[in-house]
């Protein structure tokens, strides 16, 4: 149902943004710094490749991340466990909000 309405009652502007997939191949020592942000269930992370790009909302609120997962609360442990694991010790999880960009 949601397919059939974005499909259908949106705008063309709109719908040629979501259908253009874009996605990011990278491997975990590439991220540079991570922020778990417990009201919203995520994990937001920064890489390399994006570090020009994040430089420029970074001035505005420090706590901008460019990539974000989502999970479930039930997940949280699991999901900061399997962070920690890949990160390292260079590279520590940090607590706080998670700052989302809107629409300029």
């Amino acid at each position: 149902m949601g397919i059939l309405y974005a499909t259908v009652f949106t705008s063309e502007d709109y719908k040629k943004n979501q259908l253009t997939l874009r996605h990011w191949t990278f491997s975990w020592d590439e991220i540079y710094e991570a922020i778990y942000d417990p009201k919203s269930h995520a994990i937001g992370f920064n890489v390399n490749e994006a570090k020009p790009y994040i430089a420029r909302f970074k001035e505005e609120n420090e706590n901008f991340y460019g990539g974000r997962i989502y999970f479930h609360p039930k997940m949280a442990e699991q999901i900061l466990q399997i962070f920690k694991e890949k990160l390292g010790p260079n590279t520590p999880i940090k607590e706080g909000r998670i700052h989302y960009r809107g629409i300029d």
